[in-house]
């Protein structure tokens, strides 16, 4: 993650590097290395996705499917909609949050 950091401080105003159970995205699977890079500094931090009370579950657990599942399931998600209490949903929960 280094390596990356240096490229990406040189080209953008605000980058955020993701590394977890050997995945480049965020994923309610487990903790996850970050690294919030700006031209000026970086800062590399552990965010665990139970210490923001959201259920884990596996790699399998958050797969989605084809576009009209991933969408129904992210409009559901947004909407309420009572069983999204699984893996996939605080998935999208989670990246929304950090990405704001």
């Amino acid at each position: 993650m280094p390596i990356l950091s240096k490229k990406f401080k040189k080209k953008e105003k605000r980058s955020l590097i993701v590394h977890g159970k050997g995945l480049d995205e965020l994923r309610c699977i487990g903790p996850a290395r970050v690294m919030d890079v700006t031209p000026s500094e970086m800062k590399e931090a552990v965010l665990d996705p139970k210490a923001c009370r959201l259920s884990c579950g596996s790699l399998d657990d958050s797969r989605g499917k084809d576009a009209e599942y991933n969408a129904q399931m992210l409009l559901d998600c947004f909407s309420g909609y009572p069983y999204l209490r699984r893996c996939s949903s605080f998935t999208y929960v989670w990246n929304s949050f950090i990405s704001t």
